[in-house]
């Protein structure tokens, strides 16, 4: 399958449902490695559907999730596109446990400052995508 070519394209739900349909469960990894390289290719459309296609990841993808946090991380933090960075926050969130996430848990698992982190919510908040709230343990 040539997803490149595919993800030039405009793409549909079906579309999605198709590729990982078509994806045997122990070729997941390859497969999202190859969407998370075109991910960050300069064309938007195609880097932005690359992550669409992400974003709906089969279960037995999570441990390559996992293991592409830091650099799902690093690319969010530099992102302009705001569908990009939603579904890059998407898949980001979609990690770990379904309790809300604190601002200290963020911390823990990027290993970014807290002036930092603040920084990246304060901004986050200010254009919608977040709402925050305290925790005890912030």
């Amino acid at each position: 399958m040539n997803l490149k070519n595919k993800l030039h394209n405009k793409i549909s739900a079906t579309d999605i449902a198709d590729i990982w349909w078509q994806t045997d469960a122990e070729a997941v990894p390859a497969v999202a490695e190859e969407l998370f390289g075109l991910a960050q290719e300069p064309d938007e459309r195609l880097s932005a559907n690359a992550l669409w296609v992400l974003s709906h990841l089969p279960a037995h993808g999570d441990k390559w999730l996992t293991s592409k946090q830091i650099a799902l991380t690093d690319l969010a933090l530099k992102e302009t596109n705001a569908t990009k960075l939603r579904l890059m926050l998407g898949l980001l969130l979609r990690h770990g446990n379904a309790e809300p996430m604190t601002a200290t848990a963020l911390i823990a698992r990027t290993h970014l400052l807290k002036s930092q982190m603040n920084k990246v919510l304060t901004a986050l908040e200010g254009k919608g995508y977040i709402t925050r709230a305290r925790a005890q343990s912030d």
